[in-house]
């Protein structure tokens, strides 16, 4: 099985994401006036399809004004540097065979692959 690691700009390792090669391989959210942002979908509180690792999820919601109204976002942050990785929504359920859950939307510009990390120390010569 493929799994794809992902650490904080700080180096802090803060996802695991077991079954998929890369940040590329998930879905986007695409919302009017939002760039498109990989995804995950969490299905329970403990999915086995992903570990998040040192790192907190708020207590309080951001709320962020949208064109279409408001949106409610519960931050995922760095233990070591506090700085935000994701932000999670309640999912609301649509019809009769959706169940309501939680989105991931990954900030892809906090988070450098395991590989990455590794490509630069070798050209560093550490």
């Amino acid at each position: 099985m493929l799994a794809e690691s992902y650490h904080c700009v700080c180096g802090t390792l803060v996802l695991v994401l077991p079954g998929y090669a890369n940040l590329a391989e998930l879905p986007r959210r695409k919302a009017e006036g939002l760039q498109e942002t990989p995804i995950l979908v969490i299905k329970s509180d403990i999915d086995p399809q992903s570990a998040m690792l040192n790192s907190t999820l708020n207590k309080t919601a951001q709320v962020v004004r949208r064109p279409d109204g408001f949106e409610k976002r519960w931050l995922w942050r760095c233990n070591r540097c506090k700085i935000p990785w994701a932000y999670e929504l309640k999912v609301e359920q649509e019809s009769e065979n959706d169940s309501t859950g939680r989105m991931m939307c990954l900030l892809v510009d906090s988070l450098t692959s395991t590989e990455a990390l590794k490509r630069a120390a070798d050209e560093s010569g550490d």
